[in-house]
């Protein structure tokens, strides 16, 4: 967990700093909600989960941006059986650089952090591929986010919508 916050404050520094550098280019902030559908071998376990995310953008050249999110999802375990699967919750800290002139297209790359009971060893490698909408003050994109744990991955696909402040 210490080493995904570190990670996200570190990259959320790093585009303050960078805004600095340069006066047109500044850091534009937005919050919202998420829903993440479970893929792979987490929909065998996993219902779907509402979340919210927050997002730092920077441009960095003519439709370039780079970008920081993070956020939290609520995952509820299924009962298979008579047996009941422990709710999850995913944590992911993600920076990454995206094509955005309206049509949004990029992928992120960061720490995915599974808490949940019977967790030993679920932390990783995370990537994310996005495309969405840019609305104006709102901000739409359908995502794919896998981490890499012990035994494989925990995957979903979902979507996320953004104000922006």
């Amino acid at each position: 967990m210490k080493k995904g916050l570190f990670i996200a404050v570190f990259a959320i520094s790093a585009l303050t700093v960078s805004a600095q550098k340069k006066e047109e280019a500044k850091v534009k902030f937005a919050a919202g909600v998420s829903l993440s559908l479970p893929v792979g071998d987490a929909k065998d376990i996993l219902k779907v989960a509402p979340g919210i995310e927050a997002q730092a953008t920077l441009p960095v050249a003519t439709n370039l941006e780079a970008f920081a999110q993070a956020g939290v999802q609520f995952y509820t375990g299924k009962t298979v059986g008579a047996f009941k699967f422990s709710n999850q919750t995913h944590v992911p800290l993600m920076v990454g650089a995206r094509y955005n002139s309206k049509l949004i297209l990029g992928a992120g790359i960061g720490y995915g952090i599974w808490a949940g009971s019977g967790n030993s060893n679920s932390n990783g490698f995370l990537y994310s591929p996005q495309a969405g909408y840019d609305f104006g003050k709102i901000e739409a994109l359908a995502n794919y986010t896998s981490t890499s744990v012990s035994g494989g991955n925990l995957s979903a696909v979902g979507v996320k919508v953004f104000y922006k402040f």
